[in-house]
């Protein structure tokens, strides 16, 4: 059995249908534009980490994603909680530990999935809040179809709730550091001040977006 599967939880960066909050304020091409900056730049981070890789969506075509030749997983129908579960479960089947991350959090390197990876050799799962209420990854090394029922999902109780559920359950759950999505306009202020910090060389196709929308 195969270590680690890292699970990208994405839509094809198509006008009209993602970062739809976002869109109201820059625009459905814009809007794209970011989500395809931020799929890229956050495939390159998964491929440095020691770890197998997949897109785990609702959309069969793996070339949708711009990205070239990858692994895409089905993730079927239901709410979020019912998706994650099944991606999970899946990923578990073949490998020891699987998370599931998102695909709207640029600012995520390398170092913090290494580190969830590692944080996992203690817990049986770990859980990234973010500012917003809800999380940007999720890592078990155990996982059963119900676990995530019935949770309230894309409100600011999405990670209290989880992790309540988890530990309800029995499972040793670590916290790791706290992170933050792009889903409103505000957050690109903060996107760009954090970029301002890294290196040139840090989120490239997200930082080419910005640019060519005067950020």
């Amino acid at each position: 059995m195969r270590r680690v599967l890292i699970s990208l939880f994405a839509k094809p960066p198509v006008a009209g249908t993602v970062k739809t909050r976002l869109a109201r304020a820059i625009g459905d091409e814009a809007a794209a534009r970011l989500a395809a900056g931020f799929l890229q730049d956050t495939w390159v981070v998964l491929g440095q980490v020691d770890a197998d890789r997949q897109i785990s969506t609702t959309v069969v075509n793996s070339d949708a994603f711009g990205i070239g030749p990858v692994d895409v997983f089905e993730q079927g129908e239901g709410d979020l909680g019912a998706r994650i579960e099944r991606t999970l479960i899946a990923a578990l089947s073949t490998h020891e530990v699987a998370l599931a991350v998102g695909a709207d959090v640029p600012w995520m390197t390398a170092d913090a999935l290494a580190g969830a990876v590692a944080a996992l050799e203690g817990y049986d799962a770990v859980l990234g809040p973010t500012l917003d209420g809800g999380f940007w990854c999720l890592g078990v090394r155990r996982m059963e179809a119900g676990w995530l029922a019935g949770l309230p999902w894309s409100v600011s109780e999405t990670a209290e709730a989880t992790l309540a559920r988890l530990r309800g359950l029995g499972l040793r759950v670590g916290m790791l550091p706290a992170g933050w999505d792009v889903d409103e306009v505000e957050d690109l202020d903060r996107l760009r001040t954090w970029l301002d910090g890294e290196s040139p060389a840090v989120a490239p196709a997200t930082r080419g977006v910005l640019a060519s929308l005067g950020g």
